[in-house]
C-alpha cells in the first residue's frame, strides 16, 4: 500500500468493507494521521466517497473525527483524518483477554462523548442524520481521554428513503430488521450505542449467536429483562432504556 503524496506510510491499521485504513506521517510536519484508502473507479465508488467526505465536512464536532484533506490517487481517493490511539474494539478485547472490567471513568466518558456526537447528528447539524453504523470499531479513543465517532460512510438523512444502508448485525435494532429497506434511524443509533455500553459493562454482547440467522432471532425476541445484574442499578436502568425493543419508548438522543 502506497501513502498519498506528501505522506509516508507508517503501518497498516485495518481493512474495511469499502477500503483500507493506514497510519501515515506528514512529511512537512511529522504529524501522524489516519488515511482511509478508497477505490474510486466506478460512478458508484465516486458517489459513495463523495457522500462520506460531505458528511465529514458537514459534521464538525468535538467528538466526530476531523477531516484534514482528500488526496486523489490513481483509481483511489485518500481521505486523511485525525488519528486516534486505539478503537474501542481494541480496548474491549484487551480487557476481556485479561479478564478485567473497563474502568467506569472510561465507560462514562465514552457514553458522554458519543451521545453528544449522535445528538448533534440527529438534531443540530441542519438535517436529521443517522450514523447508521455505531459499533466498537467506529469509536476511537484519543490521548486526552476523550472518544470520537468515525466512519460516516453509512450516515444518511432520516428524511430520505434509502436502500444503501450498511448493517453490522450485532448492533442492528429490531425495527431496522423489520424494515424492508433496512433504513438507519436515530433510534437505531441509540440501540447500537446501547449494545456498545453492554460490551463496556460486561465485556460481551447481549446476544450469544455468531451467525446472522441466530442473531436475527435473538434481536427479535430480546427483552430488557435479560440484561445482567452485575452492573450498577443506574447503569442497568440506562441499558434497559437504550435497549427497549419498542423504538417509540426507547431513550432518544
Amino acid at each position: 500500500m502506497t501513502a498519498p503524496a506528501g505522506y509516508s506510510l507508517i503501518r497498516h491499521i485495518c481493512e474495511g468493507g469499502f477500503g483500507t485504513v493506514i497510519e501515515v506521517s506528514e512529511n512537512s510536519t511529522g504529524e501522524h494521521f489516519a488515511v482511509k484508502m478508497m477505490r474510486c473507479i466506478s460512478e458508484k465508488d465516486k458517489e459513495r466517497i463523495g457522500r462520506e467526505v460531505h458528511r465529514l465536512q458537514t459534521f464538525v464536532h468535538p467528538h466526530i473525527v476531523r477531516l484534514k484533506e482528500v488526496v486523489a490517487m490513481e483509481n483511489m481517493q485518500a481521505i486523511v483524518m485525525e488519528l486516534g490511539e486505539q478503537s474501542l474494539a481494541q480496548v474491549v478485547k484487551s480487557h476481556s483477554e485479561r479478564g478485567v472490567l473497563i474502568d467506569r471513568h472510561i465507560v462514562y466518558q465514552v457514553m458522554v462523548d458519543i451521545s453528544s456526537a449522535l445528538c448533534f447528528m440527529h438534531n443540530d447539524a441542519g438535517e436529521r442524520t443517522a450514523h447508521g453504523d455505531v459499533k466498537l470499531e467506529n469509536i476511537l479513543l484519543f490521548g486526552d481521554g476523550h472518544a470520537k465517532l468515525c466512519d460516516l460512510g453509512a450516515a444518511e438523512s432520516e428524511d430520505v428513503s434509502s436502500t444503501r444502508g450498511v448493517m453490522s448485525m450485532q448492533y442492528v435494532s429490531p425495527e431496522r430488521l423489520e424494515d424492508a429497506q433496512g433504513r438507519a434511524s436515530g433510534s437505531g443509533d441509540v440501540w447500537a450505542l446501547g449494545i456498545v455500553l453492554h460490551f463496556l459493562l460486561f465485556g460481551k454482547s447481549p446476544f450469544r449467536s455468531e451467525h446472522p440467522a441466530g442473531l436475527i432471532r435473538e434481536i427479535g425476541s430480546f427483552r430488557a429483562s435479560q440484561i445482567g445484574t452485575s452492573c450498577g442499578e443506574d447503569e442497568r436502568d440506562l441499558l434497559k432504556r437504550m435497549l427497549d425493543p419498542d423504538c417509540g419508548s426507547r431513550l432518544t438522543s
